[in-house]
């Protein structure tokens, strides 16, 4: 999503504030052959996303799937790093691991001139966790990476799930608690089959999105002149509708 020099394209692009500031693309498209990894990309994406939000489960393997075209491959770690942009800010975050261990771990801040560690993360051979948190930190945040970084995080977690998980309340350093809620409320992962939920509470509190819809629906001819959302019994008023669909809300509701 980071542009190339092109002048002549300035107004594809969400332009950053400052001269140090990075711009990025307002739509970045794959494309390629069948069969060429494309969608490979995008589970590659969901897998890291998941891995982060949801952590691992003590003493288990963690589920990757190495290279399989290359047989040299088959052993090394597997490497994830996103450049993404939160809270006015832009920050790097990526970690390598295999099946056993988070290998490495790092967050940086960063922008067109510089980069800033705000920490990074090794474990070792003999299953020691070591979190090294960058210069810039509180002796509050420093007490919380002691104590969540080479203390309580396992091997196969990750320090930035495991520290959003454990001190959410806590946390004052806003640069983890923006990455992870990145992860957590902007990533959106999308595939084929995905079924799209929680449009009718957005749309419950947000007059801008229901005047949005309503305009649309208008330039269709629909015939329809307002919309309002509505509770209602879900089982004894929902009775004509086909119960295949009605399975599939209460999927969608419990996700």
């Amino acid at each position: 999503m980071i542009p190339a020099q092109e002048p002549n394209l300035s107004h594809h692009l969400v332009k950053g504030k400052g001269s140090d500031d990075i711009s990025v693309l307002k739509t970045g498209v794959v494309y390629g052959a069948n069969a060429a990894g494309k969608s490979n990309l995008i589970r590659a994406m969901d897998f890291a996303k998941q891995l982060i939000t949801t952590g691992t489960q003590p003493n288990k393997f963690i589920p990757i799937s190495p290279f399989k075209l290359d047989e040299t491959y088959l052993d090394k770690p597997s490497r994830f790093e996103f450049e993404f942009k939160q809270g006015g800010k832009n920050y790097a975050y990526g970690f390598s691991l295999n099946h056993q261990w988070i290998l490495e771990e790092w967050l940086y801040e960063i922008n067109q001139v510089n980069e800033k560690p705000l920490f990074e993360r090794q474990t070792r051979t003999d299953e020691e966790v070591i979190v090294t948190p960058g210069a810039s930190l509180s002796d509050d945040e420093l007490g919380i990476f002691k104590y969540t970084g080479n203390m309580g995080t396992r091997p196969n977690q990750l320090f930035l799930t495991e520290i959003a998980k454990l001190n959410q309340k806590k946390l004052k350093l806003s640069a983890l608690r923006d990455s992870y809620q990145w992860f957590d409320k902007v990533l959106t992962i999308m595939f084929p089959d995905t079924k799209y939920a929680g449009f009718a509470l957005e749309m419950k509190g947000d007059r801008v999105i229901q005047d949005k819809l309503l305009r649309l629906l208008k330039l269709f001819d629909t015939g329809i002149s307002g919309i309002q959302p509505i509770k209602v019994d879900f089982d004894n008023q929902l009775k004509e509708l086909p119960q295949a669909i009605k399975d599939n809300i209460a999927l969608a509701k419990a996700l």
